[in-house]
């Protein structure tokens, strides 16, 4: 309870902070004014002093370095302002607190967890985690994550099928009332609009899955569920929409809840890739990601006639690999691209369907992918195509790729990660993560064991 009053005392602060720069400018000023006006006053009824004398008395060294510098010293402020802003944003949106998120929601649900093999670097992450493992013994460190699987599909024993509506999500009497605020949330990161597809609902009947989904628009997920810690007044969309202990049903949910996926990828060569996040994406910025993640987008998951089927989602998430590896830059892309359409299908590489507490409830999917291209040419075209969008200063580099840099595991060592909500530890190094990547690892990991 103490942490969570410091925490809330620090965000409070920070938020004051940046919405008031301007006000520590007009407050310089005015003590320049102040100053100024002071030094006018003292010599008031002298009536040798002149008008032209305060004049040519302004001039003077010391008062021109007073003024000088005060200007100096809040632009510095301003834009000391601007970068702390910048690396803080995403705790101001989303709890960090991932032990808190699990245990608010993990009375009534089974959440994900996962023990450590013993030969993982359980010294580094324990060092380096913020997270408290469930239990250390024989230094197999299990955490819990906030995740909560609805369905596994690789099993083959849950068919999934999709209907698609034409209603059109509303922000709630709330969030809408104070959309500019939560909106503003995400001021230092790189935002659009797009249309995106809503779950409705899921259900079950006998082996069939059903996901129901509509339309929502990227905004409104970013005013709800990117931004449901983000505090208004002393309260948020979290504590307003979804307070626990339960979850609610989608189908009861008031947030946005647009379908994302995650996923992991291999090479031909057997190294799965892994992405160094940049600063300018709506969440999780600068951290390590698991190949893929992305919302599935309206434009790449519908069909010719307005329909959404397995056929035209698995579409959309091979059109998201090739923009986020930057796969067109290679010499035989369409030949690549086109192995990948006769090769991925939504019935053998989508493995899981889930949802992430951090964003409260998200639905997800998770899938997993081995390229026909070895890492070498992988990391060619990605290289390639980002150094080509830097290099343009072009917005598409925080469209169409999230990452900047990548990282690559032997196939063989993935169970020796260590894995905790907040990070993976790789070659004796941490990187800081977040609890939905993590997870994307650790349900690869259930699929290999469970499919040998």
């Amino acid at each position: 309870m103490k942490k969570n009053k410091r925490d809330a005392r620090f965000k409070n602060m920070i938020r004051f902070l940046k919405n008031n720069h301007w006000t520590y400018a007009m407050m310089c000023l005015l003590i320049v004014l102040v100053v100024l006006a002071i030094k006018f006053l003292r010599h008031l009824g002298d009536e040798t002093y002149s008008i032209g004398d305060y004049f040519a008395s302004l001039i003077e060294l010391k008062t021109f370095l007073s003024i000088f510098f005060a200007f100096i010293l809040t632009g510095i402020a301003y834009s000391i302002s601007n970068i702390f802003d910048g690396k803080i944003e995403d705790y101001m949106k989303l709890t960090n607190d991932y032990d808190h998120l699990s245990k608010k929601y993990g009375t009534f649900n089974k959440l994900l967890s996962y023990k450590n093999s013993p030969l993982s670097d359980y010294v580094v992450g324990r060092k380096k985690s913020k997270c408290i493992p469930k239990n250390t013994d024989n230094n197999e460190d299990e955490y819990i994550y906030p995740t909560i699987i609805l369905t596994p599909l690789y099993d083959k024993q849950t068919k999934i099928d999709f209907t698609f509506g034409q209603k059109t999500y509303k922000l709630p009497s709330w969030a809408n009332k104070h959309s500019d605020e939560l909106f503003a949330a995400h001021s230092h990161s790189k935002t659009y609009n797009q249309q995106a597809l809503r779950v409705d609902d899921f259900y079950f009947d006998k082996k069939t899955a059903t996901i129901c989904l509509s339309h929502t628009s990227y905004f409104d997920s970013l005013i709800t569920n990117r931004a449901c810690d983000f505090d208004v007044n002393g309260v948020s969309v979290r504590e307003i929409y979804e307070p626990g202990p339960f979850l609610h049903q989608l189908k009861d949910s008031e947030l946005s809840n647009h379908l994302g996926f995650n996923g992991m990828v291999a090479t031909s060569d057997n190294k799965y890739i892994f992405i160094k996040r940049n600063s300018k994406v709506s969440i999780a910025k600068n951290t390590l990601q698991c190949s893929v993640g992305s919302s599935l987008k309206m434009k790449y998951a519908l069909n010719s006639d307005k329909t959404i089927t397995k056929e035209s989602i698995s579409l959309a998430i091979i059109k998201e690999m090739m923009d986020e590896f930057c796969l067109y830059n290679l010499d035989n892309y369409k030949e690549v691209e086109q192995t990948l359409k006769e090769t991925f299908s939504f019935e053998k590489n989508v493995l899981f369907f889930y949802r992430e507490l951090l964003e409260c409830g998200k639905p997800q999917l998770m899938f997993f992918y081995k390229l026909p291209i070895d890492s070498g040419e992988v990391i060619k075209a990605f290289t390639k195509g980002t150094k080509f969008l830097k290099k343009q200063q072009n917005d598409n580099l925080f469209l169409s790729v999230d990452g900047y840099k990548m990282l690559f595991v032997d196939c063989k060592d993935i169970n020796k990660l260590y894995l905790c909500p907040d990070g993976i530890v790789i070659n004796n190094k941490y990187y800081k993560s977040v609890p939905g990547a993590v997870a994307t690892v650790i349900m690869l990991l259930e699929y290999l064991k469970n499919t040998n």
